[in-house]
């Protein structure tokens, strides 16, 4: 969309922005979703500046607080006289009832908006923390962005009964992401059980590639047991174990065909296993035909378009890798 386009769908997604494009050839793309009283967009545009005015905070309220993370590019943010430089991966804070400026590269980021209310920070804390690089310490701002992106990216409606259910536990997610800027880094936010469960997930594909990793080596990483991790794994799909081995399988099928001459010995030994034969093993019984067979047999396949193609496409990241429709699963 154009420009003009485009500071209409801000103002109705987000606040009026006064919009300075920087070229001729703009676009701009948007999806959004709205979860209970969360609005989750991703916005993706070709170089600009977004400016809330003094004007603009004091003719249109919102209490409203932006949660901003980039999936690609790169940009600058400006707030109470905060300057934060970030690139692709970082996350950062906004309040929308205080003037700020956001200077972007070609970009496409992720956007949480909620009420103030319901980021459970005290004002002073939220005035250090707007428009200052978030914490990765931990990982939670990469299981945060993930989970977002699952959100949007889901083809079919949330179900009623799930609204509340993914409201709460990204909010959630958000408050553990946030916890180390408020607190010592060296502190860890309490968490729900679903809440491990989700950056558990995401801790077995962050390490998946460590052939030492154990099940209790994740469990003492959370300070849970074993039993306690099992049981939230198992809730809601496999146990831990059998996740850890799925994220090995998928991963060596994309490297399989990534590297198509690669030694499958090396790309086994590359995502964790330690053994040729257990891994051919494994991956016949997930794949049905045997990892070389596999891989020849893929090359051999047309291969379909991603969805999203066309302009709005190239500049919104694919995100149906984060699809959350079948929670749980490795893709």
């Amino acid at each position: 969309m154009g420009v003009d386009a485009w500071r209409e769908a801000c103002a109705q997604a987000y606040v009026p922005l006064r919009i300075d494009a920087i070229g001729e050839d703009f676009r701009g793309a948007l999806r959004q979703r709205v979860v209970g009283g969360l609005d989750i967009s991703q916005i993706a545009s070709t170089p600009l500046t977004l400016t809330r005015t003094a004007r603009s905070v004091a003719t249109d309220p919102r209490e409203t607080v932006m949660f901003c993370t980039f999936l690609a590019g790169a940009g600058v943010t400006l707030q109470d006289g905060r300057i934060a430089a970030l690139s692709s991966g970082g996350g950062f804070l906004m309040d929308d009832d205080r003037p700020y400026s956001m200077r972007y590269e070609r970009n496409d980021l992720l956007v949480l908006r909620l009420p103030r209310t319901r980021l459970d920070l005290r004002e002073r804390d939220l005035r250090q923390l707007t428009s200052a690089a978030m914490s990765n310490e931990f990982g939670g701002l990469h299981v945060l962005r993930r989970y977002l992106a699952g959100l949007v990216a889901m083809d079919a409606a949330i179900r009623d009964a799930e609204v509340e259910e993914h409201q709460e536990l990204a909010l959630e997610l958000l408050h553990v992401a946030v916890h180390p800027m408020v607190y010592s880094e060296r502190s860890r936010a309490l968490m729900s059980g679903q809440a491990i469960l989700v950056t558990a997930r995401w801790f077995l594909e962050h390490h998946h590639a460590d052939p030492r990793l154990t099940i209790d080596d994740v469990a003492r990483h959370f300070m849970i047991s074993r039993r306690y991790l099992e049981m939230l794994f198992t809730r809601s799909g496999d146990g831990p174990a059998t996740y850890l081995r799925r994220v090995r399988l998928h991963r060596a099928a994309a490297l399989l065909l990534a590297r198509p001459r690669e030694p499958v010995s090396r790309i086994a030994a590359e995502v964790g296993f330690t053994n040729i034969n257990t891994f051919a093993r494994a991956f016949a019984r997930d794949f049905g035909t045997p990892p070389h067979r596999w891989r020849r047999d893929q090359a051999d396949r047309p291969q379909t378009p991603p969805r999203g193609s066309g302009q709005a496409g190239e500049l919104l990241t694919n995100l149906e890798r984060y699809d959350r429709s079948a929670a749980g699963s490795t893709r």
